[in-house]
Order: structure tokens, then C-alpha cells, then sequence
């Protein structure tokens, strides 16, 4: 997502109006490199910072004498530098070495090696994101520096890690012990993230040595074998999985259980086609009509993928953990029906015409068939509510990453031509997947919050493809008004899911509906409320989403705004090279409208938390619920920062005055957190805040004798939390009030009192 921009018209007073770089594209990189905004001493010794750090922690890695605290204080300061783009590669290499010898090190105890097995995994993981060029896309100019990652390649082995893993299952009765957890059982648990990782680092010639080690254990007998299969999967080089499915190596071992008695079992293997897929796509040679998976096979996944499901039109139920309810998630990793999203995705074929029927034998028809199997299932929740959304997540979230890598310019797809994904094909997939998804929100019953964030995600994907064709959009559009409407209705269940959409929603409304957006701000508003913390918490996020997207600045008194509004948004989404485009946005008239209602947007947001606060309890310690009750303040406050950062002056000052006004004639000793944020932000946003809020709080601190014995303790502890949150970003209002504020402290620090 990215805020809307504008650029600068021939008179100027746009671009003077709103306050903002001369340059869209720059603000956007600013924006997503927060560190290049800083001055260059600031950049400079912030990698300094970070290098020493690393330098320092890497010494104690070093030290053979190291104590176990030593080591763990050690990992933590690895744990923290994380910027492998400005941050030394040479030492992290050096770090690695390091945390890899001590893997092997069994003196140090079991926590010790598991923290740097997980230190070991995310360090190895952010060094290949950072350095190694993404399947199928070009490399970027800064990943050449394979000099140092053939270092990692020949320190780092497979078969280390295999040798240990067996090594501490063996102690477990071969992964499926019937006692609780031991601490070697938690070694091999984290080492099995660490094999996974170990794939993308092990040469292709290797790929037989691994399966050669991996198949005697896989005895169909025994319950371990699900573990076992999963491990092979996980070692096993990408590049080398079309050789196991075209020698049917992989239908072997897939047929070692009957299908159905483990459906982990059964789905895990179609990580090897799902992989051909991909490695087909991105080598850049022409597409082929010969399939991954033979017609047979695939109708048999089809219906794996049902069954697993527990489909209410298939009648029966799937015990997930049958047969193997002893291994554990680590080894069977994320959900698998990522695994079928991405066969599914990376096999489509390119359509050249919209609307035409799907030819037969296609992966479109398979995927076609598929979803009118999933259709009655969206209509009420059960056993498969759970499996449907996250597939249905699944599949959207990877054909739009499909198509942006196909699309973007930068850094280039090398995916030949015919493998391209056409607009009749995403035409086709919206028109398969957006009725699934809208009757998912609309026909099922409330709650399943967890549930909908899935159905929201996989929505943001869909509409952003919608976006690119009229048709589609009015469809999301007519969906988005009627969730609007139901925000009206005090008595829906389903608020929380439709800010949840919302959110996802903003960047395409604000393009393309101000109006919308700015009417489900306005009945937005009632859920902020102190009896439902979740409700608030998503409510403050679609505001803090809305302000991030575009200013808060009233536009209706620039009278030369131009015809074309052009952003940001068609150089984020992913439009087809020849001929795809944004649909039409809003007009300048529409944009005046929308923003004439911002500063009451503001004033109003600005209200309601100050009714929020003083209906709010004081959250207990021992409440569990006492973190997400902090957590609506908390998200309120950034919204209003960015309210009061982004207005006009005059709006500005008058929701400052109003905030001053009300802290110094209010006492609300259980709200001092809630009410110190709103304070502090407001004084970062605007410069004059802290010094109108000071006053006031010095005003309602008056000394007689040198003292405060005037006030009562709970008065004079408010006005003092207040004048603390004021004064800690006050900047250049502090050294003339230096007298005031340290006649204060001094007088509060003298008291007696208990308080």
C-alpha cells in the first residue's frame, strides 16, 4: 500500500498545500526506507553501531571460555541487528561459522544449541532474502557477492545435521515417543527448521545421497514414517525434484500409506510437483503442454484435497492426526495446503481470451472443478471452515505474487513469454475465486475473527486484480458499499470482519471511492468502545490505515487542482505489460467533497477518545486481556498523530488546545497510560502542543511554600504524569519554562507523601 501523491501542478499550490516532495516515487522510497530520511552522520553511525555489535558479539562466540550466560547475551545481541543490507556481510559470515560450530558442541547443554540452531535458521534465511536472487527473477545489482556465500556452501553440510537429528531421535523411540517431550526431542525440533533452511544451501548432485539415507527409514509399519517423509522433503534440493517424479520414485513412496490414512501424509508429497511447477516457470524455456502430474494423479490429489478438507458434500470427517499424533509440527512444517496453492498456481496455463470456456484437461478446468466443490461449503462453518479459508488464502495470495513477479519491471521475470499470466486470466481467476470469498463474509455466522483475517487477505488480493478491469471492480465496489451499510446496523455481528476488509480495502477506495471510505469513517467511529477491545483494536487500525494513505488536509479551497489525479497505484499493482490499466479514479470534485469533512474526521477522532479513556477501566496485571485493552489506546494515538501531523494549521491548534483544555480539568487516575500516549504523541506531531500543555498542567500545579501540600495526591499525580508526557518531546519549550518544571520536580520529590 502506499499514500496517495500528488504531483506538483504549474501554479505550485497543490504541491505548497499539501507539503509534499516534488517527487512521488521519492516520497514512496522514504517511505519504505525510513533510514535514508535520516542525515548522513545519523546513517553512518547507525551502521557503526551495528557493526561494532556484531563485532562484539561475534568475540564472544569466539571465546572457548565463554560462560552460558555469556553466550546467550551473545545471541541476543545477534539476534538483534537484522539489516543485512547495510550491516557487514563478512561478518555475518564469520557469525555463522561460529554459531554452526556450536551446534555441534554438545558440552554447552541442550537450551544453549537450540538458541543457536534458531539463531543459526533466521541468519541464514535473511542472508539468502538479502543476497540470493529470487526463483525466476533476474539478480539485483547488490546480490554478487557469491565469493562469500560459496563460503557458507562448503562450511555448512546436510548430512551434519542429519547425523544429529537421527542421532537425538534415536533416544526418543524414533520420533514417536509415548512419554512427554524430552529435551533431545525439542533439539531435533528445532533442527528440522534448520534442514529445511539447509535445502537451499546443498548442490543438486547431492540430491540421491539424501534420498539414499532417508529411504531405509521409510517403513510404512511404523508411525515415524510421516516424520521421515517429511524430512526427505525437506532436504532435498528444489532443482532436483522433476528427476523423482518423472522416475516414479515419488508415487512410490506417496503410496506407502492407503489414501486417506494420514491426510498430512498424503498432501506433504505435493511439495515435489509443486516445486517442478515452479522450477518450469522461472527456467525461461517455453511453456510445454505436457503436465507435471499425469490426469490420474491429479484427479487423485483433487479428491486428497477434499478429503482433507472434511468437505460436508464428501461426508465424512478426517482425523488430521491419525496415525501419527506423536510427530511433531516442526517436522511437518506450515500448512500443506500452501504446497497445493502453489502446484495449482505455477500450472495454470495463459488464457487469451476473457470468458471462454476453460479447455479440457486444463488446470483451469481442475481448478474450476475445485471450487464448485468448495462453494457449498461457504455457506455455514464446520470442520471445514478452517481448511477452505486458508486454502482459498493460500491460492489468492500466490497467484497475485505470480503475476507481480511476471509484471514488475525491476528486477525482471525470466519466465519465457508463453508462461505469462494474460488479463483474461485474471479475469478467470477473480471470476472463480471472488464468489467464494464474498459468500464466505456474507452467508456464514459471526466471530471466527481468526477465521475471517484469512477471507479479508485473500479479498485485498482479488480486488487488487479487480482493480484492473471495469467489470470485476463494480462488483468489489457493490460488495465494499454493502459492508459500509452494515456498519450502520448496532446489532451485526460481523463489525470486526468488515474493518478488517476495510483495511485491507483502503488504498483501491481512496483511489478509486473517497466517498466510501469516508463514510465508513464516520461509522467507524461508534467501534471504538471500551466493552469490546478486539472491535477497537480493528476499528483504530482502519483508521491508522486511512491516515497513512492519504493527508488529512482540506483541499476544497484549491481552486487549480488538475483533471488527472494520477498516484502511485498503477505503478504498485501489477498491470499486464500490453495494454493493462487502472480503472478510472476519482475526480478532483470528488476529492474536494471528501476532504472538506476531514478536520470534523479529525475533531471527532480526537472526541472519541477522550470518551473512550474515561469509560475505560484501569487494566489489571494479572488480566490477560490487559495487553489487547492497552492496545486500542495505543493504535488511537498513532492515528491521531498522524491526524494532527498531516493538518492544516488551524486544525492542528485547535485539537491541541482542546487536548490541553481537557487534561487540566479532568482527573482520571486509571487512565494515566492511555492519556500520557495521546499526550506524547500529540507533542511529537505539533510543536506548539507541549508548551500550551505544560502550562496548563503548571497552571494546575501551584506551589504554597515551596510545596504541593495544596493538591490531593491523586490531582497532583495526574497533572504531574501529564507535565512528564508533555516535557519528554518538548524540544525547544523546555528552556523557558526550566524554571517552573524544576520548581515542580523538586517540590514533588520533597513531598512525603505515600504517592
Amino acid at each position: 500500500s502506499s499514500p496517495i501523491r500528488f504531483p506538483p501542478v504549474a501554479s505550485g499550490s497543490l504541491e505548497t498545500h499539501l507539503g509534499m516532495a516534488a517527487d512521488p516515487l521519492e516520497t514512496l522510497g522514504e517511505l519504505c526506507w525510513p533510514y535514508k530520511c535520516l542525515p548522513t552522520e545519523l546513517r553512518e553511525a547507525a551502521v557503526r553501531e551495528s557493526a561494532a555489535e556484531l563485532t562484539g558479539a561475534l568475540s564472544d562466540l569466539q571465546n572457548p571460555d565463554a560462560s552460558p550466560e555469556l553466550l546467550a547475551y551473545a545471541l541476543r545481541r545477534v539476534d538483534r541487528c537484522r539489516d543485512y543490507g547495510r550491516e557487514p556481510l563478512d561478518l555475518y559470515v564469520q557469525i555463522i561459522v561460529e554459531l554452526w560450530r556450536l551446534v555441534q558442541e554438545s558440552k554447552i547443554g541442550y537450551w544453549l544449541r537450540r538458541k543457536c540452531v534458531g539463531a543459526l535458521q533466521h541468519k541464514l534465511r535473511g542472508i539468502r532474502k538479502q543476497f540470493v536472487p529470487v526463483r525466476g527473477l533476474r539478480p539485483m545489482p547488490h546480490q554478487t557477492v557469491e565469493a562469500s556465500l560459496s563460503v557458507l556452501r562448503q562450511t555448512l553440510s546436510w548430512r551434519t545435521v542429519q547425523t544429529l537429528m537421527l542421532g537425538e531421535l534415536e533416544r526418543t523411540s524414533r520420533g514417536a515417543p509415548l512419554e512427554s517431550p524430552s529435551n533431545a526431542y525439542h533439539l531435533a525440533e528445532s533442527l528440522a527448521g534448520l534442514v529445511n533452511e539447509l535445502r537451499h544451501w546443498t548442490a543438486t548432485d547431492e540430491a540421491e545421497e539424501v534420498v539414499n539415507s532417508l529411504d531405509q527409514f521409510m517403513d510404512p509399519s511404523q508411525r515415524s514414517v510421516v516424520l521421515f517423509g517429511r524430512l526427505m522433503l525437506m532436504a532435498l534440493p528444489t532443482e532436483s525434484s522433476a528427476k523423482f517424479v518423472e522416475d516414479g520414485r515419488l508415487f512410490r513412496w506417496w503410496d506407502l500409506l492407503p489414501r486417506g490414512a494420514n491426510p498430512r501424509f498424503s498432501l506433504m508429497w505435493i511439495a515435489l510437483p509443486a516445486r517442478v511447477a515452479k522450477v518450469r516457470w522461472a527456467s525461461g524455456a517455453p511453456w510445454s503442454a505436457e503436465p507435471v502430474l499425469p490426469h490420474e494423479r491429479l484427479c487423485a490429489l483433487l479428491d486428497i484435497v477434499a478429503g482433507t478438507m472434511s468437505l460436508p458434500v464428501d461426508g465424512r470427517h478426517c482425523d488430521m492426526d491419525h496415525f501419527a499424533e506423536d510427530c511433531q509440527w516442526a517436522f511437518l512444517g506450515k500448512t500443506t495446503y500452501r504446497l497445493v496453492a502453489k502446484f495449482l498456481v505455477y500450472s495454470l496455463e495463459p488464457l487469451q481470451k476473457a470468458g471462454q470456456p476453460f479447455p479440457e484437461n486444463s488446470m483451469w478446468a481442475a481448478l474450476e472443478m475445485l471450487c464448485r466443490r468448495l462453494a457449498a461449503c461457504t455457506i455455514h462453518t464446520g470442520a471445514w471452515t478452517w481448511h477452505v479459508r486458508t486454502f482459498l488464502c493460500e491460492l489468492c495470495r500466490g497467484y497475485y505474487v505470480r503475476v507481480c513477479r511476471e509484471r514488475y519491471q525491476q528486477p525482471g521475470c525470466l519466465a519465457h513469454e508463453s508462461f505469462l499470466m494474460t488479463p483474461a486470466c485474471d479475469d478467470a481467476f477473480v471470476k472463480l475465486t471472488w464468489p467464494l470469498l464474498t459468500d464466505t463474509l456474507t452467508l456464514q455466522a459471526g466471530g471466527h475473527d481468526h477465521l475471517q483475517t484469512s477471507t479479508t487477505s485473500a479479498l485485498s488480493f482479488v480486488s487488487r486484480l479487480a482493480v484492473m478491469n471495469m467489470q470485476r471492480w463494480e462488483e468489489v465496489k457493490s460488495f465494499a458499499q454493502d459492508a459500509v451499510q452494515d456498519l450502520a446496523d448496532p446489532m451485526s455481528v460481523r463489525h470486526s470482519s468488515t474493518f478488517h476488509l476495510l483495511t485491507s480495502l483502503t488504498p483501491l477506495l481512496v483511489y478509486a471511492a473517497p466517498g466510501l471510505i469516508l463514510e465508513a469513517a464516520d461509522l467507524a467511529l461508534p467501534g471504538i468502545d471500551p466493552t469490546d477491545p478486539m472491535k477497537t483494536m480493528v476499528a483504530c487500525a482502519f483508521f491508522v490505515n486511512l491516515f497513512v494513505q492519504v493527508p488529512t488536509r482540506d483541499l476544497s479551497s484549491v481552486t487549480d487542482l488538475p483533471d488527472d489525479l494520477p498516484s502511485l497505484l498503477g505503478g504498485i499493482l501489477p498491470l499486464h505489460p500490453k495494454g493493462g490499466q487502472v480503472v478510472a479514479g476519482a475526480t478532483p470534485g470528488d476529492l474536494q467533497m471528501v476532504t472538506s469533512a476531514f478536520p470534523d474526521l479529525c475533531h471527532a477522532l480526537l472526541e472519541r477518545f477522550l470518551e473512550y479513556v474515561q469509560a475505560q477501566s484501569k487494566p489489571s496485571k494479572k488480566d490477560a486481556m490487559a495487553a489487547l485493552e492497552i492496545g486500542g489506546p495505543r493504535l488511537l494515538s498513532t492515528a491521531i498523530f498522524l491526524a494532527i501531523k498531516q493538518a492544516d494549521a488551524s486544525v492542528a491548534n485547535s485539537m491541541v488546545e482542546r487536548l490541553a483544555e481537557w487534561v487540566s480539568l479532568t482527573l482520571l487516575p486509571n487512565a494515566v497510560k492511555a492519556v500520557g500516549m495521546l499526550v506524547g504523541v500529540c507533542t511529537l506531531a505539533n510543536n506548539d502542543a507541549a508548551g500550551k500543555i505544560m502550562d496548563k498542567a503548571i497552571g494546575r500545579l501551584p506551589l504554597g511554600s515551596g510545596s504541593l501540600s495544596s493538591l490531593g495526591e491523586t490531582e497532583a499525580l495526574w497533572h504531574l504524569h501529564i507535565l512528564g508526557a508533555a516535557a519528554r518531546f518538548g524540544g525547544t519549550s523546555l528552556p523557558p519554562r526550566r524554571a517552573a518544571l524544576e520548581a515542580r520536580m523538586y517540590a514533588a520529590l520533597d513531598d512525603k507523601r505515600k504517592a
